[in-house]
């Protein structure tokens, strides 16, 4: 059958109706409101305002509009205004979207949320003479905790999820070179588009200070269906930088730079929003030449955080590939688990430049944290990343995998866990790797000093075993490094916790 001008109209129709979101979920639960109009052939051509109030307190408006005239080719386009006018226009491309403060669904404007009458503006481009419809209109008024959890499933399935954790785009200083060659800010969807061909599963993207690229991000999530864009800020101050993972708000930065008490309440106060905390190159100088870029002793007096940077990329290409040289933020991680705190042991490039040659230190991914999560969402890789079961890859070798646990009388402990061990007891503390290199050395660590070492000849897919035996009571990190045969630092994993008590039955 040849095509019209009316098929081709109808099958642009059915194609727009189908654009992707990157946020197609509606809540799971209840609508706050739901809305109802009658339509009949006399709404030909016409335009209604269905009226709702939204609440005081408001993060965000969800809106998912459906009817039931299609087989009369009934048209529905939709629109949005709130008390003051324009919101957004989304005509026939989208039945459902958000509206919040900071993004919002393309085709909507983020911006304050009014409490207030606002109103669905349907628009009826075609209804049949004798046709009729109902148009249903659901509605959530979400708050902050909805908002942060994030209801993009990417992939449902357990494993393991490769990731950059540190990066800036022109929302701050990360810039690039234009297409005529000239340096300037760099758009978030090229450091997106950077992150996807080197085969991450998530990155995070935390410009200094703002959260001014959320909505950029909200625009490209849908266009990289297999790579997560995680919100995040980092939070620059004179006591020294954090990461704040998973935030959907602006973070006090200027609260948080009066005094290192300050600092530490304003972190306190976004990980009780949900952001997961990581003390970023802690080990670098603070002087003239980045004001704040080190950690101050002083900020770390009641700081509560969950993980300390000790990879950072730009850091170890400074120092010529010397991973645990002066700069590096491994003895800061190293005393923040000597005196009892849990932290998590992460690397992540810094980048600044998505064009930067991926065999250099600092490009994205280069290094890169590798968690394992129940699924590839916001939220279950902040949950992995809190329960500690992560390993550094520092050369990002896709399908590298470092998986450390210990084994004790009541079972495999994996990393982030804590076991209570007994004083002169024997554990074994084991290691399955794959994608080793040929001739990779594993060096066993007990609260930073090796205890065992362990060679393979072959590469590829291993299991590792070592005997531990506790000689002193009290808290120890147990982890593992690897090393490639000409003992360069590969690979470094999270650490198994011990709390080492005295044999009451050898007593």
């Amino acid at each position: 059958m040849p095509f019209t001008f009316r098929g081709l109209i109808l099958i642009a129709l059915a194609c727009w109706s189908l654009v992707a979101t990157a946020r197609d979920a509606a809540p799971g639960r209840p609508a706050d409101r739901v809305v109802q109009s009658e339509l009949t052939g006399s709404d030909h051509r016409t335009v209604r305002r269905v009226p709702f109030d939204v609440p005081e307190g408001t993060a965000s408006v969800a809106v998912r509009v459906r009817h039931d005239g299609a087989n009369d080719r009934t048209v529905v386009d939709i629109g949005l205004d709130d008390p003051f006018g324009f919101r957004g226009w989304s005509g026939g491309n989208k039945s459902y979207f958000e509206v919040g403060l900071y993004r919002s669904t393309p085709s909507y404007l983020p911006g304050p949320l009014p409490a207030g009458r606002w109103s669905l503006v349907l628009s009826m481009p075609n209804v049949r003479p004798s046709a009729t419809a109902k148009v249903t209109a659901e509605i959530w008024f979400l708050s902050e905790q909805e908002e942060q959890r994030g209801r993009l499933v990417l992939k449902d399935q357990p494993g393991w999820y490769r990731g950059e954790l540190h990066s800036h785009t022109g929302h701050s200083d990360g810039t690039c070179l234009s297409t005529s060659r000239r340096r300037v800010g760099c758009p978030v969807f090229l450091t997106a588009q950077r992150a996807a061909d080197e085969g991450l599963d998530f990155i995070a993207i935390t410009d200094h200070n703002t959260v001014s690229h959320f909505q950029a991000m909200e625009e490209a999530q849908a266009y990289f269906d297999q790579l997560l864009l995680l919100p995040g800020m980092e939070l620059t101050t004179f006591w020294g930088h954090a990461n704040l993972i998973g935030i959907t708000a602006p973070i006090d930065h200027v609260r948080a730079t009066r005094s290192p008490r300050d600092l530490s309440e304003v972190v306190k106060q976004a990980r009780q929003r949900g952001a997961f905390a990581i003390i970023n190159h802690p080990g670098l100088p603070s002087g003239e030449e980045c004001m704040g870029c080190g950690w101050n002793p002083v900020a770390g007096e009641g700081l509560e955080v969950d993980a300390v940077e000790v990879f950072n990329g730009s850091v170890i290409q400074t120092q010529a590939g010397l991973i645990e040289g002066s700069l590096s933020g491994y003895q800061h991680w190293l005393g923040q688990v000597r005196s009892g705190r849990r932290a998590l042991p992460i690397g992540a490039s810094d980048n600044h430049d998505p064009q930067r040659l991926r065999e250099l230190q600092g490009s994205i991914g280069r290094p890169s944290t590798v968690v394992m999560a129940r699924n590839l969402s916001a939220s279950a890789i902040l949950d992995g990343l809190r329960e500690g079961r992560a390993f550094v890859d520092l050369v990002g070798v896709k399908g590298r995998v470092v998986d450390l646990s210990l084994v004790t009388e009541q079972g495999a402990v994996p990393m982030g866990s804590t076991a209570a061990l007994a004083v002169g007891r024997t554990y074994q503390l084991g290691l399955q790797a794959t994608e080793l290199p040929k001739g990779a050395i594993i060096q066993w660590m007990v609260d930073g000093a090796p205890f065992a070492e362990s060679r393979d000849a072959h590469g590829g897919t291993l299991h590792f075993v070592v005997e531990f035996r506790p000689g002193k009571v009290g808290w120890q990190a147990l982890f593992a490094r690897v090393l490639n045969e000409d003992g360069r630092l590969i690979a470094f994993t999270g650490p198994v916790y011990a709390e080492v008590q005295r044999d009451q039955i050898a007593q």
